[in-house]
C-alpha cells in the first residue's frame, strides 16, 4: 500500500479485462515476437488468464475495488470502461454490485447516463476479417465515504 496516498485518491479512471474476450497472449503477439516467439498471432496457444465464469469475474471486480477502498478519499469518482459479451443490464447490476459489495459502508450512485461507443477499427479485424464489431459503455460512479458510527 502506499501510505501517502491513504484516503487521497478522488478519480480512479479503469477499463477492466473484458468477460471471455481477451486473450492476452494473441493480443500481445508482436511484443512476444520481439522477444523471441512467432511472427504470427497463434490463437489459443496459450493459457491465459481470461475471465469466462461471470461470478469469478464479478468476485474478481469486487476484490480490484476493496484492493483501493483504503485509497479513495471521502468524496470520489470512479470511470469504468468496459464492454464485451455481457449485455447494458448485466454491467449496470454487476458494476454495481461489485462496487457495493468492494467498498462496504460507502455510498455508491452512478453519475450521470450510460456512454456506449460503438468499436470500428479494431486490430482484431485485421487478423480476422469479419469479426462481429463491439461495444463499449463508459460507468461512472460517486463513491462517497464510510458512514460514521
Amino acid at each position: 500500500m502506499y501510505p501517502d496516498l491513504l484516503g487521497q485518491v478522488s478519480l480512479v479512471i479503469t477499463s477492466p479485462p473484458y468477460v471471455d474476450v481477451t486473450d492476452y497472449a494473441e493480443d500481445q503477439w508482436l511484443r512476444l515476437w520481439f522477444l523471441g516467439g512467432p511472427p504470427h498471432p497463434k490463437p489459443g496457444s496459450y493459457s491465459d488468464d481470461r475471465h469466462t465464469r461471470k461470478d469469478a469475474y464479478w468476485k474478481f471486480l469486487t476484490e480490484v475495488w476493496a484492493g483501493m477502498d483504503g485509497l479513495l478519499s471521502d468524496r470520489a469518482k470512479i470511470v469504468i470502461r468496459i464492454g464485451g459479451k455481457l449485455d447494458l443490464d448485466e454491467l449496470c447490476d454487476g458494476l454495481q454490485d461489485s462496487l457495493t459489495a468492494g467498498l462496504p459502508g460507502r455510498t455508491i450512485a452512478p453519475l450521470g447516463d450510460v456512454n456506449t461507443s460503438e468499436l470500428r477499427k479494431r486490430q482484431t479485424n485485421a487478423f480476422r476479417p469479419g469479426t462481429k464489431t463491439g461495444v463499449e459503455h463508459d460507468f461512472m460512479f460517486e463513491v462517497l465515504a464510510k458512514q460514521k458510527q
